[in-house]
């Protein structure tokens, strides 16, 4: 369940995202949709104001944007997690999952349909059951028997991505400084 500018969503076993909006004190169903999840069933949602997007996370390790307003998805990643997408965060452009695959994942997406980059943290043991953003460049992750309190730099993460692009191919550093780097998910 997420709160939208309208009201609340619900997911329910069909993967249906059941819309609600309150009038006169009363909480009346609004909308029913079905997006196209590939497996599993919806485990969390989060309502992005900034955009007006849901995202999504599923039983299988599927994380994805949907846009009510077209009702479609716009955005779909099914490699980054193997396992349960436990829940879902945001910052500003950055989104935070957390999964039972024992990762938390940084995401810094620059439009919903394209991310810019994305870092993994594999500080848990066993599977972590939700991850907040708590500071500006502070995270906590709470798993089975354990909680990480931890803080990443966007300058250390931009450095080591320029680090791997500067492996790969021979950029210099102008050129790094110039290019964007956007990858998409499959």
């Amino acid at each position: 369940m997420t709160k939208s500018t309208n009201g609340l969503i619900i997911s329910n076993e069909n993967n249906e995202l059941l819309f609600y909006t309150k009038q006169n004190s009363k909480w009346i169903f609004s909308a029913l949709e079905k997006p196209d999840i590939k497996g599993g069933i919806i485990t969390v949602i989060e309502y992005i104001p900034s955009n007006g997007m849901l995202a999504i996370g599923t039983s299988e390790g599927e994380f994805l944007f949907y846009d009510p307003v077209q009702k479609s998805i716009v955005f779909r990643d099914r490699k980054t997690h193997s396992s349960l997408i436990s829940s879902i965060d945001k910052q500003d452009n950055l989104i935070l999952t957390s999964s039972h695959d024992k990762k938390v994942v940084v995401w810094n997406f620059l439009k919903p349909s394209v991310y810019h980059w994305q870092k993994s943290y594999n500080f848990h043991k066993q599977e972590v059951y939700n991850a907040s953003f708590i500071s500006p460049n502070e995270v906590i992750s709470l798993g089975k028997k354990e909680m990480n309190v931890w803080t990443f730099s966007l300058e250390k993460i931009y450095d080591e991505i320029k680090g791997v692009i500067k492996k790969d191919i021979d950029f210099s550093d102008e050129q790094i400084e110039k290019h964007e780097l956007f990858l998409k998910a499959e």
